[in-house]
């Protein structure tokens, strides 16, 4: 069967690859961006139980463009885009300090005081921590690991599929037309094949998705009027659609 796969449908097998990749992937850096704030937040925390809080006043912000630096002004909303750092100052026992800030939000601008803790032992340690932004990236890194997970569970559904139908039949299924799908910010097409199996019975079969545009014209100018579909036998609806002529004009 490892013989065969190797032989067999070299496109498919590697979109299955790609699929497969991406989703461990998005589990590997969701699962790092979650450990790291995880274990930020927790020292932030530890941090606050025995710090004092107190408020500083954001006093100047540093941007990648000089465009940005120059443009600047008190009480103007800071571009979290574009912003290295903020400045903020505060005083401690009669003691003014000043210091960087990485850590922005949308809310801070030039004059804004946000609150901080310090440490009582050395005043300039201190930590400011955001609750909304922590939980937010947390939710963000939970969200990709999580879409990573559906990817390769996903993925890995499509390659039982596809070893189901290694030794399977192998039919002419006629293209009846392409669908397009929209999803969040991007659209994908598949295309639906319309085939009898061994015993007569039609039915209607689904390519993978696919996020070229031009896909339609492409078939069009290839004239391609079918594509080979491969089911297990006795079992139509489990089958892999072959898109190789399609995908080896895409891929030019």
């Amino acid at each position: 069967m490892l013989v065969q796969m190797k032989k067999k449908d070299k496109f498919y097998r590697r979109n299955l690859i790609n699929g497969l990749i991406t989703g461990i992937g998005l589990i590997i850096i969701g699962a790092l961006f979650l450990i790291v704030f995880l274990y930020r937040t927790k020292n932030d925390f530890e941090f606050i139980t025995t710090a004092k809080p107190t408020s500083a006043e954001i006093i100047d912000v540093k941007y990648r463009s000089s465009e940005k630096e120059l443009t600047k002004t008190t009480y103007s909303r800071i571009d979290v885009e574009d912003a290295l750092y903020i400045v903020i100052k505060y005083n401690v026992n009669n003691a003014q300090y000043i210091k960087n800030l990485r850590t922005i939000d949308a809310s801070m601008y030039i004059g804004k005081n946000i609150n901080i803790y310090y440490n009582e032992d050395n005043p300039e340690q201190f930590v400011y921590t955001n609750y909304f932004t922590t939980i937010g990236l947390i939710s963000t890194a939970t969200l990709i690991t999580i879409g990573g997970i559906i990817a390769v569970i996903t993925e890995i559904k499509k390659i039982i599929r596809y070893i189901e139908t290694l030794n399977g039949i192998e039919i002419s299924a006629k293209i009846t037309k392409v669908i397009e799908m929209k999803k969040l910010w991007w659209t994908e097409y598949k295309i639906e094949c319309e085939g009898k199996d061994e015993a007569g019975n039609v039915h209607l079969f689904y390519s993978r998705n696919f996020r070229e545009v031009y896909i339609e014209n492409e078939i069009k100018k290839m004239k391609l009027g079918t594509l080979k579909v491969r089911y297990k036998k006795y079992q139509p609806n489990k089958y892999i659609v072959l898109t190789e002529s399609l995908e080896k004009r895409l891929s030019r």
